[in-house]
């Protein structure tokens, strides 16, 4: 009896662990410490460019933006690169800290961001502190004259002339124009320039023209009418910038035109009385209208009827249209 429990305890052991040594073993390739992706470092952004006028002397450095794409970001540290010996950084290891006592020159600060793995990355600043100088006359009436300092800011993607310009929100366009190195070549370009982000892009008009009318309604920017040959030539087309979605449409005036008077009131955009040509006796006498709600045209017309050098105002829901020749 005692032999049979043996040999059944026998077979029993004998069976489990020939069953052990047939089991595979569970992978762990997605467990493994060494097959975790490889971090990634922060992203240090220090924010635009800043341009004060004394007698402010501080300015507030924002790096708040800045950002980890697989952690957090541990430590943020301010520190000035050049500039002037007379500035202090309040607080150099917050986010968002103040810069004073700021004197007239250009400074240069720099955002170091660490994550929580000890990578790290950077990013600059440039403040430039303007210091007006005050001369005591002026003439013979004695005021007072603040003379301001004008700042390069960037450079076109062509250098042209007879441009027009209108802006949006944190957008300034710079749309067409005649070519300043050929002055029979018009261009289509459009320079958009980003305040917030101080970048810029282009676009291209439906029509290379210049001497064109434009105006900013609302989220819009029109570019209406124009020359083009040799300026003999007008259109009747309009360029619509929306700067809400970044989108460009394009629409007709009821005649052509060049150098427009343009206003908007209300909901309203007001393009008036194209310069025609003298010679022919061609005058103009609509205002073509735009209607922002409904985007929409219509036509109105002038008391009578001119070719051009008209001007327009908008005051208090009212546009005045005045002068011009006939």
């Amino acid at each position: 009896m005692k032999s049979n429990v043996k040999l059944c305890a026998f077979f029993l052991l004998t069976g489990i662990l020939f069953h052990l040594s047939c089991q595979k073993e569970k992978s762990c390739e997605n467990c493994r410490e060494d097959n975790k992706p490889p971090n990634k470092p922060p992203i240090s952004i220090a924010g635009p460019d800043q341009v004060i006028s004394l007698p402010t002397d501080s300015v507030l450095l924002d790096g708040s933006l800045s950002n980890d794409p697989d952690g957090r970001i541990s430590k943020w540290y301010w520190r000035k690169i050049s500039g002037p010996d007379s500035s202090a950084i309040a607080y150099p290891s917050d986010s968002v800290t103040a810069v004073k006592s700021l004197t007239a020159g250009t400074y240069l600060f720099e955002l170091k961001v660490t994550d929580s793995n000890g990578l790290f990355s950077n990013d600059t600043i440039q403040v430039s502190v303007i210091s007006p100088s005050i001369i005591t006359s002026c003439g013979d009436t004695g005021r007072p004259h603040v003379n301001a300092q004008l700042i390069p800011f960037g450079t076109l993607s062509q250098a042209r002339y007879e441009m027009a310009v209108a802006s949006t929100g944190n957008k300034i366009l710079f749309a067409g124009g005649r070519m300043l190195s050929t002055p029979n070549v018009l261009s289509s370009r459009v320079d958009i320039y980003d305040t917030t982000t101080k970048s810029w892009s282009t676009a291209e008009l439906s029509v290379a023209r210049c001497a064109i009318s434009g105006i900013a309604a609302g989220n819009k920017i029109f570019f209406g009418g124009g020359e083009i040959g040799d300026g003999s030539s007008k259109v009747n087309t309009v360029d619509i910038y929306d700067a809400s979605n970044n989108t460009w449409s394009v629409a007709a005036l009821s005649e052509p035109g060049t150098t427009m008077a343009t206003a908007t009131a209300g909901n309203k955009v007001f393009f008036a009385s194209g310069y025609g040509n003298a010679s022919s006796q061609k005058r103009a006498e609509n205002v073509d209208i735009y209607d922002l709600n409904t985007s929409t045209w219509s036509v109105a017309h002038l008391s009578e009827p001119r070719y051009g050098g008209i001007s327009a105002v908008a005051v208090n829901d009212k546009v005045y249209f005045a002068g011009g020749m006939r």
